[in-house]
């Protein structure tokens, strides 16, 4: 179980690195992407059962981490804030999408930097 929950880590840290590298070199690209998160129930539902994966990893590896408190709170808000997202109609998660995602383009590079430092930090603090 460890073994998975560390993969699952890892698999965040890159992601967050590959989806940096992604912005900055494929900016529309990108921004497609988000633009799709709360676009549908379907895509709704997936980002909340991928971020509950995460959440679970953080929870379940945070022992074998450089800073397990920290890692275990990270897991325990990504798996809570995504059980409400669950409850709540996924038409409200569309609805903040739309106000807040304007902002977000308008300052995708500095997302990126702070997506890319994120990423290290799992990195770093998992391996």
């Amino acid at each position: 179980m460890t073994t998975l929950a560390g993969l699952t880590v890892l698999l965040v840290g890159l992601w967050l690195i590959g989806f940096a590298a992604w912005v900055l070199l494929a900016p529309a690209r990108a921004k497609e992407l988000l633009s799709r998160f709360a676009g549908s129930f379907r895509a709704h539902t997936i980002e909340m059962v991928l971020r509950i994966v995460a959440g679970w990893g953080f929870i379940q590896y945070a022992p074998a981490m450089r800073f397990p408190a920290v890692a275990e709170i990270f897991g325990w808000v990504l798996v809570a804030s995504s059980v409400v997202l669950l409850l709540l109609p996924w038409r409200l998660h569309n609805r903040f999408a739309a106000r807040v995602m304007p902002s977000v383009y308008r300052h995708i590079a500095i997302y990126a930097v702070l997506s890319c430092a994120l990423g290290m930090l799992v990195l770093y603090a998992a391996y």
